[in-house]
């Protein structure tokens, strides 16, 4: 990563100048909303390609089907995977969107989706984020951590190792506003640590000035 100390640059960015950012050419695509006859709960949609294979997802409310290629899966968000303490987050119906990357290692390739939180304003800097990790093999669920998260902050490490970002607001008086700690995709057990985070000072909402890498912070 090459940026100076003192440059600012807002999460999307910090997440762009990361190695191995695995949704880095994909271009976000919506979901389809429509409604049954006598439910209020909408029907979000996507059907497309997963590579060479045909895939399709859907939500209505909590529950998730995803099929890819000649699997099928059903699944609660409301079981994924998350960190200790981080709530249930709800997706926005009226503007969810959908990030593909198809690898030729089959737990390379991961579905993504991002909104806000349902009835969020456009400066939150909460997001709903859901990781469909696997879906042509052992699909995991994770939620990711909602502070500043995004499709874009998952970053592949090599050897099947996958991490995305927690940002962990310090305590009043630290030169550093936020740690960025990064959490390694741990399958079943969810989330596991990886021993490194990145220090960054906020200007503004969404606007950093970029330290250096470090050991873990404790809170």
């Amino acid at each position: 990563m090459s940026a100076r100390a003192d440059e600012g640059l807002s999460s999307d960015a910090f997440y762009a100048r990361q190695p191995g950012q695995v949704f880095k050419a994909s271009l976000p695509q919506d979901m389809t909303v429509g409604y049954l006859q006598g439910d209020d709960v909408p029907y979000m949609t996507w059907d497309g390609r997963l590579g060479q294979r045909a895939a399709y997802v859907e939500l209505h409310g909590d529950e998730l089907v995803v099929r890819a290629g000649r699997r099928a899966w059903h699944r609660r968000l409301s079981h994924a995977a998350r960190v200790e303490g981080e709530p249930p987050a709800a997706l926005d119906s009226k503007g969810v969107s959908i990030f593909v990357k198809a690898a030729k290692v089959g737990r390379d390739s991961f579905i993504c989706l991002e909104s806000l939180p349902d009835g969020a304003g456009q400066s939150a800097p909460q997001r709903s984020v859901y990781l469909l990790a696997d879906p042509l093999g052992q699909l995991t669920v994770y939620q990711l951590p909602g502070l500043y998260g995004a499709c874009k902050g998952l970053m592949d490490r090599g050897h099947g190792v996958h991490v995305v970002p927690q940002w962990r607001q310090l305590p009043e008086g630290q030169q550093n506003t936020y740690s960025v700690v990064w959490l390694r995709l741990a399958g079943r057990k969810g989330f596991a640590p990886t021993g490194m985070s990145e220090a960054l000072t906020e200007l503004s909402l969404d606007w950093f000035v970029w330290g250096n890498v470090r050991p873990d912070v404790k809170r």
